[in-house]
């Protein structure tokens, strides 16, 4: 997939799979705005990758921030074909009726608002280039997780706002489309206890983590002209986790009894 001369940028581009897609793409091409919050991860990454890379540090859970990254971003690149809403925050672990109000809102402005603010104002850049937006989604958006309130319905909204714009947008000829990754082995996840990774393994029948660079690739490609006919599209990416109906692996365990 070549990318020359494209101009892309890419929320949540210092770390995880926002590092590898912004890899992939000044690899096959493409002038990049990496957006992240931490200046020193960018810094880092632009003296890695050189020239064809542009760095803005903000946080795009606020609003003001994230707007004015996209007015100067598309006005440093000359335009803008693509777009990658990738930025995303994992939510506190509560129940509902345990929520303070305000980490609600954090995980909703970050995960789902920004996603609109950002979108609203690229849309008229990527209608005059017949562009294209992908948004980082999750398995989170597609069912329920025990006290992930915040995340799974800022995933879920997140999936029909992806919906919505690829509807009042195709015959504008702009595509949308969302990826939903499994367990992935991002910097962020190795710092959790290995008792909660290896359950997540457990839970995918392929039986390991994703690297970000195969995530990466999912999004090139939903980005790139081989998928010109495809808008408004999920692309589940994890490992056939969700191919499960929920049961436990009954062979494995009567298997087990039988040894036993």
């Amino acid at each position: 997939m070549d990318f020359d001369g494209c101009k892309v940028i890419v929320t949540g581009g210092s770390s995880g799979i926002g590092l590898a897609v912004v890899d992939l793409f000044v690899e096959r091409g493409a002038k990049v705005v990496s957006v992240g919050r931490s200046q020193e991860k960018l810094a880092a990454q632009a003296d890695r990758l050189g020239a064809p890379l542009i760095t803005h540090a903000c946080d795009v859970g606020v609003q003001e921030e994230a707007e004015a990254m996209l007015e100067q971003s598309v006005a440093r690149l000359g335009g803008l074909d693509i777009l990658i809403n990738n930025a995303g925050v994992g939510g506190v672990l509560k129940r509902v009726g345990e929520l303070d109000p305000a980490d609600w809102r954090a995980t909703m402005a970050v995960n789902c608002d920004s996603v609109f603010w950002i979108s609203r104002l690229a849309l008229p850049h990527l209608i005059e280039s017949k562009g294209c937006i992908v948004n980082t989604a999750s398995l989170a958006g597609m069912a329920a997780n025990h006290s992930f309130t915040t995340y799974n319905v800022s995933k879920h909204a997140l999936i029909a706002l992806t919906q919505c714009m690829a509807l009042d947008y195709a015959a504008d000829g702009v595509r949308v489309n969302c990826i939903s990754p499994g367990y992935v082995a991002t910097d962020l996840n190795r710092l959790a206890p290995p008792q909660l990774g290896e359950a997540f393994i457990e839970r995918t029948p392929m039986g390991r983590a994703a690297d970000p660079g195969e995530i990466a690739e999912a999004i090139l490609f939903l980005a790139s002209s081989k998928a010109s006919y495809i808008s408004g599209h999920n692309l589940v990416v994890d490992g056939a986790m969700m191919a499960s109906a929920g049961l436990p692996n009954v062979p494995k365990i009567i298997a087990g009894l039988m040894k036993g």
